[in-house]
């Protein structure tokens, strides 16, 4: 677990901060993604500032600020997803605005 923390850490732009979170899914998910019993979650905070500032609806900046945060987010889940393939580990990369019916 310890390599893996690590091989994390080293895929994560170093000037933003992440939230990475770990899941057992065993028994959890339909048998056609039998194999994929463990998952890696990662979160990003958006910025406060384009935040604070929607007052009715999201705006222009906030749209462009979010495309571009899932931009860095499918990055990092790709390449993450690589490495794991490349020491013969199951992954999947699962892109931050799929849907649900993707996945079927």
């Amino acid at each position: 677990m310890n390599n893996l923390i690590s091989a994390i850490n080293n895929i994560l732009p170093s000037n933003t901060q992440y939230l990475v979170g770990y899941a057992n899914l065993q028994g959890l998910l339909p048998d056609k993604y039998r194999g994929f019993d463990y998952a890696i979650v990662l979160g990003r905070k958006l910025d406060d500032t384009i935040i604070d500032a929607i007052a009715d609806g999201p705006t222009i900046e906030y749209y462009n600020h979010y495309e571009e945060v899932n931009l860095e987010l499918s990055k990092v889940v790709n390449h993450l997803s690589d490495e794991m393939q490349r020491v013969d580990h199951k992954a999947w990369a699962i892109e931050p605005n799929i849907l649900e019916r993707d996945i079927d």
